[in-house]
């Protein structure tokens, strides 16, 4: 900080001096300040000052090493930790770890090029789904080295953005089963797993919750009286691959739902089995929060093991490959082809808004207009050889 002071010269003249910290010599490791005096005002002696310190700066700057990508991130992670939630910490940590430090952690940050950085996005879009993340966590490094004076422009705000694939409609379309495929998939479940298993995969089907959605839930989330779940919580994958219950994906994923006779039925019945099960092996299930789908030894499932269930059964009986997740869009498209409103599946699946169920399921939507019409001309049709038909047609119109 800078002080200033007047003073008056042996012929009886005053002037302005001034003192200012300039900052830390980075050779010697020694504080820098300047004294300067003989300004006519103290305006003419802070506008010195303001000069001495911005060239004083400008100095150190150009006489700065670089700095290389990865030395930036390691300054940039450990701020970003404290601003997010431990599993986007984790999985934001573990993309850059595969992705983005590999091609980049070796670059200085004020040298890498536009060249560079497009076909970085282009290598991206080519690999994978979500490769719009990847960019844009690629350029948050630069954005910070630019804070730091590290780096003066950032090339990824220049570059030329891959256009978004239609992933996420080609991924539902492919990626449920249809009312006959799901009830010969619970068939051969029930036939096939135990009945933890099988209740797990009866459960998802008929709720269309999230596989950590589905693995969070205790006792206490059903009432088995009202027949109604509640979804407050979710499984998901923190620092060092750790397991840990935290809030759901959005404050709307929070919601009461409706659940029907026969898996309100399995659920009690796998409570039962689940009380002789762990008895057996000392564990006692009538804590407050017991896991309803719970691993050997009565903690986390890891989400990697539905999987294995699932595939036991699609391997065995060559059937339509589908994930875990696409339970949760056959629930959903069943509903819709049962009749309910797209506003009745967004609450029950819990989307943030009603635009998310429509964008994801909006080739339903057209199906089901083009089923409409054929129906109706089908209809009208008909009627040529039925005149009661026709009347009611005519009556329908005039309505």
């Amino acid at each position: 900080m800078a002080t200033f002071k007047q003073y008056t010269k042996k012929n009886g003249e005053k002037l302005w001096q001034f003192k200012t910290y300039l900052g830390v010599n980075e050779v010697t490791g020694k504080q820098e300040s300047a004294n300067k005096r003989g300004y006519k005002s103290k305006k003419d002696a802070q506008a010195a000052c303001k000069k001495l310190e911005l060239d004083y700066q400008q100095k150190k700057d150009s006489k700065q090493k670089p700095h290389t990508y990865q030395e930036v991130y390691d300054l940039w992670i450990i701020t970003y930790e404290k601003t997010v939630k431990e599993s986007t910490f984790s999985k934001t940590k573990e993309q850059f770890a595969l992705h983005i430090l590999p091609v980049f952690k070796k670059m200085y940050v004020d040298k890498i090029t536009l060249i560079q950085a497009q076909q970085f996005a282009n290598d991206m879009s080519e690999k994978l789904v979500s490769y719009t993340q990847i960019i844009s966590n690629a350029s948050r490094i630069i954005k910070f080295a630019m804070n730091l004076n590290y780096a003066f422009s950032n090339p990824f705000d220049r570059i030329t953005r891959p256009k978004v694939a239609e992933e996420i409609e080609d991924d539902v379309v492919s990626n449920f089963y249809t009312r006959e495929e799901l009830n010969r998939f619970l068939s051969l479940a029930k036939k096939e797993l135990d009945l933890k298993k099988y209740a797990y995969f009866r459960a998802i089907s008929y709720t269309g919750l999230r596989k950590g959605e589905m693995l969070a839930l205790t006792w206490e989330d059903i009432d088995f009286e009202q027949k109604t779940l509640r979804v407050s919580k979710t499984v998901t994958v923190g620092k060092d691959r750790r397991l840990y219950v935290g809030p759901p994906k959005t404050n709307k994923s929070k919601r009461v739902i409706a659940i029907d006779d026969e898996t309100i039925a399995i659920l009690k019945q796998w409570k039962k089995d689940q009380i002789k099960f762990y008895s057996k092996i000392g564990i006692s299930t009538f804590k407050s929060k017991q896991l309803i789908f719970s691993n050997i030894e009565n903690g986390l499932i890891t989400l990697s093991q539905p999987r294995k269930w699932l595939d036991s059964i699609i391997y065995k009986y060559q059937l339509k490959r589908i994930t875990n997740h696409g339970f949760r869009h056959t629930h959903a498209t069943l509903l819709l082809e049962a009749g309910c409103s797209m506003k009745d599946v967004q609450e029950r699946l819990g989307h943030a808004n009603i635009q998310i169920t429509m964008n994801l399921y909006v080739h339903l939507t057209e199906t089901r207009k083009r089923e409409t019409v054929d129906n109706y001309v089908c209809y009208l049709n008909s009627s040529n050889e039925n005149p009661e038909k026709s009347e009611l047609v005519k009556k329908l119109v005039k309505k």
